[in-house]
């Protein structure tokens, strides 16, 4: 235990100055206005801001989520006419994978991929991106009472969901001296309670909306791979988010962690974040998985 506990301390330590301050950033809706939709709209409107589980289930559906990695460029099938919902209303809200930072060519990461492909079949499709770098699960608690987004969610087909890696950061930053797996598995106590009040929420503003909370990976695997602990922690919060998915009607979990397994050319120059063959990946998998949600036949 004390050997596990001092190769964690290492490696943590190691991670924190190389790259904590980039996915870290002070929480601010405010920042990078220009970039993120929900602040500029703000602005427009005058509003103003107060700022362990088994991995059993989540590997299995990372197993499921594999037979379903094929790219996807048009909502199209040779045996039948399909088309998009007409007025299809798409809400995205999370961190910095939903916000797309790393996306070298400034597509905006998955969102602006499913954006760009859903209206080569359809003009009539609207994604509002409200994702912002460093939210964890209680900073996006807080920006659901926001009157844009309670709009914005009240009007959406679909949900989709990106939070929770910076809930385990967080943990190796208050433990960086003292770091050790039990504060891991005490702080998923209480991300299983947020992430339950966040489905609360959202499907009691919005009941037939379809929510689609989108799991993470362990950007550390490349280097740090033979650190079982790192893995572990990773798959047993996305199984607590698939834990919590299954609780409700109109909720799915998709996985993604798989996709970055054994890849060292899918993140960004930072370490951290998808690159934009990382968040094509993605984007391929989860329009996969919301197909069924947004096709009609003629």
């Amino acid at each position: 235990m004390r050997q596990r506990n001092t190769t964690l301390l290492f490696t943590f330590l190691v991670i924190m100055i190389v790259g904590l301050f980039i996915l870290l950033r002070p929480y601010n809706l405010f920042d990078n206005e220009s970039t993120h939709q929900e602040e500029e709209q703000s602005n427009q409107q005058g509003e103003t801001d107060n700022p362990l589980e088994s991995t059993a289930v989540f590997n299995q559906v990372s197993a499921e989520d594999q037979q379903s990695t094929a790219p996807v460029a048009k909502i199209t099938d040779n045996n039948m006419n399909l088309s998009i919902k007409e007025d299809l209303n798409i809400v995205a809200i999370g961190d910095s994978l939903t916000e797309g930072i790393g996306d070298e060519s400034n597509g905006e990461g998955y969102v602006g991929i499913l954006e760009q492909t859903l209206k080569t079949s359809s003009e009539n499709v609207t994604i509002t991106n409200y994702g912002v770098q460093g939210n964890r699960t209680d900073n996006l608690l807080e920006r659901l009472d926001r009157n844009i987004i309670i709009d914005s969610i009240k009007d959406a087909d679909i949900v989709l969901i990106t939070i929770g890696a910076n809930d385990i950061m967080k943990v190796a930053q208050d433990n960086i001296l003292n770091l050790e797996y039990e504060p891991f598995e005490k702080e998923q106590v209480h991300f299983k309670d947020r992430m339950r009040s966040i489905m609360d929420n959202i499907a009691s503003k919005n009941p037939d909306a379809i929510i689609y909370l989108i799991g993470f990976y362990n950007p550390f695997e490349q280097y740090f791979g033979y650190i079982k602990e790192l893995d572990l922690i990773v798959n047993s919060w996305n199984a607590t988010e698939q834990s919590i998915a299954n609780e409700f009607d109109n909720a799915y979990f998709i996985a993604t962690k798989d996709l970055f397994e054994d890849r060292d050319d899918l993140l960004a120059t930072d370490n951290f974040h998808p690159n934009k063959a990382g968040y094509q990946l993605m984007a391929d998998r989860i329009l996969n998985k919301i197909q069924p949600s947004i096709i009609v036949m003629e």
